[in-house]
């Protein structure tokens, strides 16, 4: 998709930080690769039309302080906890299970490591993640962080990795860093820093400045309704990313080919809520996807129900998916609702043999796993 015109108002001419003769970053491409590759997999389900800019000026009455500078054009919002996520020790356990040839990350405290070694970043330096998407491409997806970073040192950390600058642009009086890749950084007035596409950062910039509309409305009623877990995301779903995730550079192209089970029913996907959290003793997850009727809900759980047959049926050993037996799936009316939980003994057991048969069998190297 052609990406959205810049909003009104913001002022266009790029300059270089510090200078008019240095040159345009390339910030750096392991924190960008982090950052997005989680976010485009979200995108395959979940992010709808692009994005549009408003000319209103003001946000929502009474909204939550973490909304704001998420603009009204949203159509995806959610919020990771990262500083619980980070504090539970059944997460370190987790990444304790990892396979290690004593070169690659094999614990928390090394993936963190490595993180900060590669980037400049102390990933323990952020405590909330806000995500938003106001498009269908990674224009549109953006993160709003919360914790001890300064935008400066933020840049400066990622420029002196990569040896490069970053271009400067002014938008409503906010300095907005971008690399020649159109990824931004910009510093919000509530403390908070906003990173994601330059569309998105623009966009939440101009909430923030006042000049555009914040999010409001049913879709932040359903992320609420979730409560406070771990990691929360609704989002409105269009025929777009539907046939993102079905059609052929979808799944069927991650998987290598042709899928074996049908995924027709996710045509009439219309809204998508998840919750991922944990309370030391389990692991849980739940999904409740909205369809358009209430054949197509019931059409995708027993095509789910079907996949998670399928999978049985494909691994070495049939007890290693034993943990299946925790999934329950149910169509009620036009909804269908996916709820797992999985002991966090049980949990660590899993990843640790899944991922050893993996490596062991040549499907998975360590270098990729890294």
């Amino acid at each position: 998709p052609t990406p959205a015109a810049p909003c009104a108002g913001a002022k266009q001419g790029p300059n270089k930080r510090g200078s008019n003769t240095r040159g345009e970053s390339n910030v750096n491409q392991t924190f960008r690769k982090h950052i997005r590759t989680g976010l485009l997999a979200a995108a395959l389900t979940v992010f709808a039309l692009a994005a549009a800019c408003t000319s209103a000026a003001s946000e929502p009455d009474g909204a939550a302080p973490y909304l704001h500078a998420i603009p009204a054009s949203a159509s995806m919002v959610g919020r990771v906890d990262v500083a619980a996520i980070l504090a539970d020790d059944a997460v370190a356990d987790l990444f304790g299970a990892l396979p290690s040839d004593g070169e690659t990350p094999s614990s928390l405290a090394d993936v963190l490591t490595m993180i900060q070694d590669e980037t400049g970043i102390d990933p323990a330096s952020v405590t909330e993640i806000v995500l938003f998407g106001t498009g269908s491409d990674e224009a549109g997806l953006g993160l709003i962080l919360s914790g001890t970073l300064a935008v400066d040192e933020l840049v400066a950390a990622i420029e002196a990795a990569q040896g490069t600058t970053a271009t400067v642009a002014d938008v409503f009086g906010t300095d907005v860093f971008t690399d020649d890749d159109d990824f931004s950084l910009a510093a919000l007035s509530d403390g908070r820093l906003v990173a994601g596409g330059t569309e998105a950062v623009r966009a939440s910039v101009s909430v923030d400045a006042g000049e555009a509309l914040g999010v409001s409305g049913e879709l932040i009623d359903r992320l609420d309704a979730l409560g406070t877990p771990w990691v929360s995301v609704v989002a409105d779903v269009s025929a777009t990313d539907v046939s993102k995730l079905t059609g052929e550079d979808g799944l069927a192209s991650v998987l290598g080919g042709e899928l074996p089970i049908d995924v027709s029913a996710f045509a009439d996907v219309q809204s998508i809520a998840l919750a991922l959290d944990g309370d030391g003793e389990a692991f849980t997850a739940n999904a409740d996807i909205g369809f358009i009727t209430a054949d197509a809900a019931t059409r995708a759980a027993a095509m789910v129900e079907g996949f998670t047959a399928l999978a049985q049926a494909f691994v070495p050993d049939p007890e290693l998916l034993s943990f299946l037996d925790g999934l329950e799936i149910e169509a009620v009316g036009t909804e269908l609702s996916v709820d797992f939980a999985i002991g966090t003994d049980a949990a660590t057991k899993l990843v640790g043999d899944l991922l050893n048969i993996a490596t062991e069998e040549g499907q998975l190297s360590l270098p990729n796993l890294q």
